[in-house]
């Protein structure tokens, strides 16, 4: 560890201890998010076990109702349980803690009315894919919705969320298309977008000031090193494959597509189910590509210097925290701790970058609940699509 990580985490620990206080905006959020995913997982699996999938589907039909209006009802009955829970995650908790951000009426309404046509749209296109061609459809399908997902995640983000128009290109990278965007959520880190060969680099303006000019710089540097060592496409692959199990396994619960609409609920519910178990897997192995990126910037002599108080300065934008308990942060904190990332550092072969987060907005393209439940992002639209990053 270097002289500048020692007093750095010397700091760290000393401010952690003096500034204790039973529940800071972080640890809330948490609890929110705690919450939020296990409020709609509980009555998702209820939902399936219980069999009120076909009660509900049979009382639609029984009053003449078109079975696809069942989608509807998932979307309506989604949206009302998730109403107080944004109130708290957009409204209360920035009010109580005096943030710099706060959620309007029209922009909520507006952004869960798009993220459920989005939903909407691509489970019924699954529905319709498994009725023409089967499973082996469904699955091709929800693979190139996927793919989809991924080369429009930027267009989503704007549609869903309150961005201000885009500054022009930095000159300074001439070879890959960066955006400099303006969000008044200071937690919106960007992120890369894109398909492989056309990435984005889509960055915060508000970060410019925050970060400083070699702050800035290390912002960019650090993405360069994401997207130059492939850590993004592992986490792309590993999000996908997840997805795509996630698939297999609840439609071989549900008897997916041979029972109809009944089917597609139940797989809704199931999938739900399993992208909550990668909600508290995933984020350990997103921690790898983490402390791989910090000890790649760590090995350049004159960056080093530069990372400790940069890693302090994004922490502080993306409600991040200085110290967590391990098993707090291996199951609910895709990106470490201050603490966590000064003290373990190191090299990996496979590093994941945002794994955890990705598969989470994949989720959404394949009838997911959770995607905008957790705790990083509930009420706060900005977020929903492109969830924060390490850096």
């Amino acid at each position: 560890m270097s002289t500048d990580s020692r007093v750095l985490k010397t700091s760290i620990a000393e401010e952690a201890h003096g500034s204790q206080t039973p529940w800071t905006y972080p640890q809330k959020r948490l609890w929110l998010g705690i919450t939020s995913v296990g409020l709609v997982v509980c009555l998702a699996i209820f939902g399936w076990l219980a069999g009120y999938n076909a009660r509900f589907v049979s009382a639609l039909q029984e009053q003449g109702l078109p079975e696809i209006s069942a989608l509807v009802g998932f979307i309506f009955l989604h949206s009302i349980i998730m109403l107080p829970l944004d109130w708290l995650g957009g409204t209360r908790l920035p009010q109580e803690y005096q943030m710099s951000y706060g959620l309007s009426s029209w922009k909520y309404v507006k952004a869960v009315l798009l993220h459920g046509m989005v939903w909407f749209a691509a489970i019924l296109l699954l529905h319709q894919a498994g009725t023409l061609g089967g499973l082996s459809g469904a699955l091709l399908t929800m693979f190139l919705i996927m793919v989809a997902a991924f080369a429009f995640q930027w267009p989503l983000a704007q549609c869903i969320g309150s961005f201000q128009p885009e500054k022009p290109h930095d000159p300074s990278r001439k070879r890959r298309s960066t955006l400099e965007v303006h969000c008044q959520d200071p937690a919106f880190s960007g992120g890369i977008v894109g398909l492989p060969g056309k990435e984005t680099f889509v960055l915060s303006a508000s970060w410019r000031a925050a970060l400083g000019t070699n702050g800035w710089k290390t912002l960019i540097e650090r993405r360069t090193h994401i997207h130059r060592e492939g850590l993004r496409y592992h986490g792309m692959i590993g999000a996908i494959a997840w997805n795509l199990i996630a698939f297999l396994i609840a439609a071989s619960l549900a008897g997916f597509p041979h029972r109809g609409m009944v089917s597609t609920l139940d797989l809704i519910c199931i999938s739900t189910l399993w992208h909550f178990i990668g909600l508290l897997i995933l984020p350990s192995w997103s921690q790898r590509a983490t402390h791989h990126l910090d000890h790649v910037m760590h090995a350049h002599p004159q960056k080093n210097h530069l990372l400790d108080p940069w890693i302090v300065k994004v922490h502080a934008l993306v409600d991040g925290e200085h110290e967590r308990k391990p098993w707090i942060e291996k199951i609910f904190h895709p990106t470490p701790s201050t603490m966590n990332r000064v003290q373990n550092a190191r090299r990996y072969r496979w590093a994941p970058w945002h794994i955890a987060r990705t598969m989470l907005y994949l989720s959404w393209f394949s009838g997911g609940l959770l995607s905008r439940s957790v705790h990083c992002n509930v009420g706060r639209p900005d977020l929903w699509v492109m969830t924060p990053t390490d850096g």
